[in-house]
Protein backbone atom coordinates (compact mmCIF):
# COMPACT_ATOMS: atom_id res chain seq x y z
CA UNK A 1 0.00 0.00 0.00
CA UNK A 2 1.34 3.43 -0.96
CA UNK A 3 2.26 5.83 1.82
CA UNK A 4 -0.40 8.54 2.30
CA UNK A 5 0.76 11.86 0.84
CA UNK A 6 0.57 13.61 4.23
CA UNK A 7 2.47 10.86 6.11
CA UNK A 8 5.55 12.05 8.00
CA UNK A 9 8.48 10.51 6.06
CA UNK A 10 11.03 10.81 8.87
CA UNK A 11 12.07 8.31 11.55
CA UNK A 12 10.74 9.06 15.01
CA UNK A 13 11.35 10.00 17.74
CA UNK A 14 13.36 12.87 16.35
CA UNK A 15 16.98 13.29 17.55
CA UNK A 16 17.88 16.49 19.40
CA UNK A 17 19.78 17.78 16.37
CA UNK A 18 17.08 16.90 13.80
CA UNK A 19 17.09 19.31 10.83
CA UNK A 20 15.86 17.21 7.90
CA UNK A 21 12.40 18.80 7.67
CA UNK A 22 12.29 22.59 7.18
CA UNK A 23 8.83 22.77 8.81
CA UNK A 24 9.90 20.86 11.94
CA UNK A 25 8.84 22.46 15.22
CA UNK A 26 10.22 20.51 18.15
CA UNK A 27 8.04 19.58 21.11
CA UNK A 28 8.82 17.25 23.99
CA UNK A 29 6.60 14.54 25.41
CA UNK A 30 6.93 11.95 28.12
CA UNK A 31 6.08 8.44 26.97
CA UNK A 32 3.98 6.56 29.52
CA UNK A 33 2.67 3.02 29.83
CA UNK A 34 -0.99 2.01 29.99
CA UNK A 35 -1.07 2.99 33.67
CA UNK A 36 0.44 6.44 32.95
CA UNK A 37 3.76 5.46 34.51
CA UNK A 38 6.59 7.53 32.97
CA UNK A 39 8.89 5.70 30.55
CA UNK A 40 11.13 8.13 28.68
CA UNK A 41 11.27 11.63 27.20
CA UNK A 42 11.12 11.95 23.42
CA UNK A 43 11.14 14.69 20.80
CA UNK A 44 8.08 15.05 18.61
CA UNK A 45 6.91 17.72 16.17
CA UNK A 46 4.16 20.21 16.72
CA UNK A 47 2.66 19.26 13.36
CA UNK A 48 2.55 15.50 13.99
CA UNK A 49 -0.96 14.02 14.09
CA UNK A 50 -2.50 10.54 14.12
CA UNK A 51 -4.66 9.82 11.07
CA UNK A 52 -6.67 6.74 10.12
CA UNK A 53 -5.40 4.78 7.14
CA UNK A 54 -7.64 5.64 4.16
CA UNK A 55 -9.91 2.88 2.91
CA UNK A 56 -9.17 0.58 5.83
CA UNK A 57 -11.38 -0.18 8.84
CA UNK A 58 -8.39 -0.24 11.21
CA UNK A 59 -4.89 1.19 11.19
CA UNK A 60 -3.29 4.54 11.83
CA UNK A 61 -0.25 6.48 10.67
CA UNK A 62 1.80 9.51 11.70
CA UNK A 63 0.63 12.42 9.56
CA UNK A 64 1.83 15.98 9.13
CA UNK A 65 -0.89 18.44 10.07
CA UNK A 66 0.35 20.78 7.34
CA UNK A 67 -0.29 18.25 4.59
CA UNK A 68 2.04 16.74 2.00
CA UNK A 69 5.59 17.78 1.06
CA UNK A 70 4.33 20.60 -1.19
CA UNK A 71 2.13 21.95 1.62
CA UNK A 72 5.05 21.83 4.05
CA UNK A 73 7.24 23.80 1.65
CA UNK A 74 4.44 26.31 1.10
CA UNK A 75 3.97 26.80 4.83
CA UNK A 76 7.69 27.39 5.35
CA UNK A 77 7.67 30.00 2.59
CA UNK A 78 4.71 31.75 4.16
CA UNK A 79 6.12 31.95 7.69
CA UNK A 80 9.74 32.61 6.53
CA UNK A 81 12.48 30.01 6.94
CA UNK A 82 14.74 32.54 8.68
CA UNK A 83 12.06 33.08 11.30
CA UNK A 84 11.65 29.34 11.82
CA UNK A 85 15.39 28.86 12.31
CA UNK A 86 15.47 31.64 14.89
CA UNK A 87 12.50 30.19 16.75
CA UNK A 88 14.09 26.74 16.80
CA UNK A 89 17.21 28.19 18.42
CA UNK A 90 15.19 30.05 21.05
CA UNK A 91 13.04 26.96 21.64
CA UNK A 92 16.11 24.84 22.36
CA UNK A 93 17.35 27.42 24.82
CA UNK A 94 13.95 27.61 26.52
CA UNK A 95 13.87 23.82 26.76
CA UNK A 96 17.22 23.81 28.53
CA UNK A 97 16.24 26.67 30.85
CA UNK A 98 13.02 24.93 31.93
CA UNK A 99 14.12 21.28 31.74
CA UNK A 100 13.74 20.48 35.43
CA UNK A 101 10.32 22.10 35.91
CA UNK A 102 9.16 20.49 32.65
CA UNK A 103 10.18 17.08 34.00
CA UNK A 104 8.24 17.77 37.21
CA UNK A 105 5.19 18.86 35.22
CA UNK A 106 5.17 15.65 33.19
CA UNK A 107 5.49 13.50 36.29
CA UNK A 108 2.73 15.44 38.07
CA UNK A 109 0.52 14.93 35.02
CA UNK A 110 1.08 11.18 35.05
CA UNK A 111 0.24 11.08 38.77
CA UNK A 112 -2.91 13.15 38.17
CA UNK A 113 -4.09 10.76 35.45
CA UNK A 114 -3.29 7.66 37.52
CA UNK A 115 -5.36 9.09 40.38
CA UNK A 116 -8.29 9.82 38.05
CA UNK A 117 -8.11 6.31 36.59
CA UNK A 118 -8.24 4.95 40.15
CA UNK A 119 -11.51 6.81 40.73
CA UNK A 120 -10.03 9.72 42.65
CA UNK A 121 -10.36 13.40 41.78
CA UNK A 122 -6.67 14.02 41.24
CA UNK A 123 -7.21 17.43 42.87
CA UNK A 124 -3.95 17.44 44.85
CA UNK A 125 -1.97 16.64 41.70
CA UNK A 126 -3.86 19.34 39.78
CA UNK A 127 -2.93 21.86 42.46
CA UNK A 128 0.71 20.80 42.20
CA UNK A 129 0.55 21.14 38.42
CA UNK A 130 -0.86 24.66 38.72
CA UNK A 131 2.01 25.59 41.05
CA UNK A 132 4.55 24.11 38.63
CA UNK A 133 2.85 25.85 35.69
CA UNK A 134 3.30 29.21 37.43
CA UNK A 135 6.98 28.38 37.99
CA UNK A 136 7.37 27.39 34.34
CA UNK A 137 5.83 30.71 33.28
CA UNK A 138 8.21 32.57 35.59
CA UNK A 139 11.23 30.79 34.16
CA UNK A 140 10.00 31.20 30.60
CA UNK A 141 9.41 34.93 31.11
CA UNK A 142 12.91 35.33 32.55
CA UNK A 143 14.55 33.40 29.71
CA UNK A 144 12.60 35.08 26.91
CA UNK A 145 13.34 38.44 28.50
CA UNK A 146 17.04 37.80 27.90
CA UNK A 147 16.27 37.18 24.21
CA UNK A 148 13.77 40.01 23.78
CA UNK A 149 15.75 41.66 20.97
CA UNK A 150 15.78 38.44 18.95
CA UNK A 151 12.12 37.82 19.74
CA UNK A 152 11.07 41.25 18.51
CA UNK A 153 13.17 40.77 15.38
CA UNK A 154 11.25 37.55 14.69
CA UNK A 155 7.92 39.31 15.17
CA UNK A 156 7.19 37.54 18.46
CA UNK A 157 6.31 39.90 21.35
CA UNK A 158 7.58 38.41 24.61
CA UNK A 159 4.42 39.35 26.53
CA UNK A 160 2.18 37.63 23.97
CA UNK A 161 4.41 34.53 23.97
CA UNK A 162 4.27 34.28 27.76
CA UNK A 163 0.49 34.66 27.69
CA UNK A 164 0.30 31.89 25.09
CA UNK A 165 2.47 29.62 27.25
CA UNK A 166 0.16 30.27 30.22
CA UNK A 167 -2.90 29.44 28.12
CA UNK A 168 -1.36 26.15 26.90
CA UNK A 169 -0.46 25.15 30.45
CA UNK A 170 -3.92 25.99 31.79
CA UNK A 171 -5.47 23.78 29.10
CA UNK A 172 -3.04 20.95 29.79
CA UNK A 173 -3.56 20.98 33.57
CA UNK A 174 -7.33 20.68 33.12
CA UNK A 175 -7.23 18.04 30.38
CA UNK A 176 -7.81 14.49 31.63
CA UNK A 177 -5.54 12.81 29.09
CA UNK A 178 -2.07 13.06 27.56
CA UNK A 179 -3.56 13.97 24.20
CA UNK A 180 -3.22 17.32 22.45
CA UNK A 181 -6.11 19.35 21.10
CA UNK A 182 -5.18 22.85 22.24
CA UNK A 183 -6.26 25.65 19.91
CA UNK A 184 -4.86 29.17 20.31
CA UNK A 185 -7.75 31.44 21.39
CA UNK A 186 -8.50 34.31 19.03
CA UNK A 187 -7.82 37.04 21.65
CA UNK A 188 -4.28 35.70 22.14
CA UNK A 189 -3.69 35.17 18.41
CA UNK A 190 -4.61 38.81 17.76
CA UNK A 191 -1.73 39.95 20.00
CA UNK A 192 0.75 38.65 17.42
CA UNK A 193 1.59 40.50 14.19
CA UNK A 194 -0.38 39.34 11.16
CA UNK A 195 2.71 37.90 9.49
CA UNK A 196 3.35 35.37 12.29
CA UNK A 197 -0.20 34.25 13.06
CA UNK A 198 0.09 31.27 10.72
CA UNK A 199 3.13 30.25 12.75
CA UNK A 200 1.31 30.63 16.06
CA UNK A 201 -1.75 28.73 14.77
CA UNK A 202 -0.34 26.66 11.89
CA UNK A 203 -3.25 24.31 11.24
CA UNK A 204 -6.06 26.81 10.72
CA UNK A 205 -5.84 25.89 7.06
CA UNK A 206 -3.49 23.80 4.95
CA UNK A 207 -0.57 25.69 3.48
CA UNK A 208 -0.65 25.87 -0.28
Amino acid sequence: MARPADACPFARPFPDDFQDCPAYQRTEFLAVDSQYRPLARHNSCRHLEVHSLPGRPVGFYAACGLGDAKARRGWVEQVDERRLEGIRAIGLGLGEATREVTRELWHAKSEQLRAIRAGQTGASHSRRMKMLAREYERQARAFLGTRSGEMEGLGLPVSACVELIGSVLEFWVAQQSMEGGYQVPEPILEKFPQEVRLLVRPHTRKAS
